[in-house]
C-alpha cells in the first residue's frame, strides 16, 4: 500500500511538468520595500499559475508561493493537492485562474503596497499597520 503511494505521487508529479532543480521564486517580496509596484507582482505570481496550466517547468515552490500569495490576498484558492513532497496543482487551477483574473479586472485599481505590514493589499479590508 505504501510503496502505491509513492509510486502514484511521484506519477502526479511527473504529469504536472515539475521541474527537479529548485527554480527560484522571482515574486519574492522584501517586505522592509517602501515602494513596490504591485501589479509587477500580481503579473509576476500569475504568470508562475499561467506556467503550471500550460505544463511548463515549474517548482512546487514557485507553485507553493504563488498560490499563498494570491489566497492571502484575495481570498481565492489555486487547487492544489497536498503529497508527502508538497503541494503539487489540483485538476481546477485552469478554473481558479480564471477566477483570479476575473477578480484582477474588478479591483485592480484597489491593491496598493502597505509598507507597514510589508505586503501588498486589498484597499478597505486590509488591517492598517497598527493591527486594526
Amino acid at each position: 500500500m505504501g510503496r502505491s503511494i509513492v509510486i502514484l505521487s511521484l506519477f502526479a508529479l511527473s504529469t504536472v511538468s515539475c521541474s527537479a532543480p529548485v527554480r527560484e521564486y522571482a515574486c519574492k517580496l522584501d517586505p522592509e520595500l517602501v515602494n513596490v509596484e504591485v501589479h509587477a507582482v500580481w503579473t509576476c505570481n500569475r504568470d508562475v499559475l499561467r506556467r503550471v496550466v500550460r505544463g511548463k517547468k515549474f517548482s512546487l515552490r514557485e507553485f507553493q508561493l504563488a498560490s499563498e500569495f494570491f489566497e492571502d490576498l484575495t481570498g481565492l484558492r489555486a487547487d492544489w493537492q497536498g503529497t508527502f513532497v508538497g503541494a503539487i496543482p489540483g485538476p481546477d487551477l485552469k478554473h481558479d485562474l480564471d477566477d483570479l483574473d476575473a477578480w484582477y479586472e474588478l479591483n485592480m485599481d484597489k491593491l496598493r503596497w502597505d509598507a507597514g505590514l510589508g505586503k501588498i493589499v486589498f484597499e478597505g479590508l486590509a488591517p492598517t499597520a497598527g493591527g486594526r
